[in-house]
């Protein structure tokens, strides 16, 4: 195991595999941090890359004991609110394994750690459950605090009716943000109420949008996203636009994550984790599954390659009886395209 004193995150860094090495740049890549603060995420993430090399724990098997017994050893006794900022980056870490690939990564230990810490919650938050998911009021409250919030920048009226498209669309789709970072404006069919994009894994995908969504999807694109002056040939869907040099580009896939995290912490929302776009993801199939659309048309619209990984993530959210009748389905009925519809 690596010294407590003695080893570095630099140290780290050259002791990684290859896996781990392209696990964190990867993620360095994505998590929209300030260049000061991304140093320090390399740094505690790699020292715990390194801790579950040397203890022979595949990174996706790994446990509540392994996160708190890499901080332990790494760091000796730490007191509360250091240990909740180091979890803080793990979890941040693991939150993006899982938005990688959720079939993979069941779990976020280092959040189950983060949780088990006494008097982490402070204020008026310590009597409020954590939300796994945005419920139709939260994500009203999501909705208000960008329109309210002046101080998520640039607050202009075209940026926060982008935004709003872009929060109706991870609810009313359940896309990735990659995939929503990458939309073009051919990939939304409005007569079916579907997109059409190859997604993860180069596989063809066409989830549904609920029509609520919809409507505002075709408002922005017909009224809201020629302010941004785009070029005849500019296929994008989101837009961003610099005034000072007159150029209009693509929405970086950086940019969306910000804009997320900015509201969500607008909103005052207690959330179970860090802010993310997963959270969108884990909603839109939890509102199906609850709404009784068919477990084999969830599955279709989150691409799962089997549907026990949707059975695990959604209808633990259901209760008892609904449930059990939701699992009598499951085989009988074949995956359609009425989401759109229903």
């Amino acid at each position: 195991m690596p010294s407590p004193k003695t080893n570095t995150g630099q140290e780290a860094l050259k002791e990684l595999n290859d896996e781990h090495l392209y696990l964190l740049e990867s993620f360095l890549k994505d998590v929209p941090v300030s260049p000061k603060a991304c140093r320090h995420y390399e740094r505690i993430t790699a020292l715990y890359l390194t801790f579950v090399q040397s203890d022979g724990v595949a990174l996706q098997d790994c446990k509540r004991n392994t996160v708190t017994g890499f901080l332990r050893h790494q760091y000796g006794d730490l007191a509360a609110s250091t240990m909740r900022n180091y979890l803080s980056v793990l979890t941040s870490f693991y939150d993006w394994l899982r938005g990688e690939d959720e079939d993979k990564y069941l779990r976020n230990p280092a959040l189950i750690a983060r949780h088990g810490i006494k008097n982490q919650i402070k204020g008026s938050k310590a009597s409020t459950k954590p939300l796994n998911f945005f419920r139709g009021e939260d994500f009203d409250k999501l909705l208000h605090a960008r329109k309210k919030d002046v101080a998520i920048r640039p607050n202009t009226e075209r940026e926060i009716e982008r935004d709003i498209t872009i929060l109706h669309i991870f609810f009313g789709a359940g896309l990735r943000r990659e995939e929503l970072h990458m939309l073009n404006l051919n990939n939304f069919d409005p007569k079916a109420g579907i997109f059409r994009f190859i997604g993860k894994g180069s596989k063809e995908r066409t989830p549904a949008l609920l029509i609520e969504s919809q409507e505002v999807l075709q408002h922005y694109t017909s009224n809201i996203r020629p302010l941004f002056f785009p070029d005849d040939d500019e296929q994008a869907i989101f837009l961003t636009y610099n005034a000072k040099t007159s150029v209009c580009k693509r929405m970086t896939y950086e940019q969306i994550g910000y804009m997320i995290r900015k509201v969500v912490k607008a909103s005052n929302l207690f959330l179970h984790g860090d802010a993310g776009s997963h959270i969108f993801r884990r909603s839109h199939g939890t509102h199906l599954v609850r709404q009784g659309i068919p477990l084999e048309d969830v599955q279709s619209q989150f691409d799962h390659a089997n549907i026990s990984t949707t059975e695990k993530h959604y209808l633990k959210r259901v209760e008892g009886e609904r449930a059990n009748k939701i699992r009598d389905k499951v085989g009988i009925i074949k995956p359609s395209a009425k989401l759109a519809t229903k």
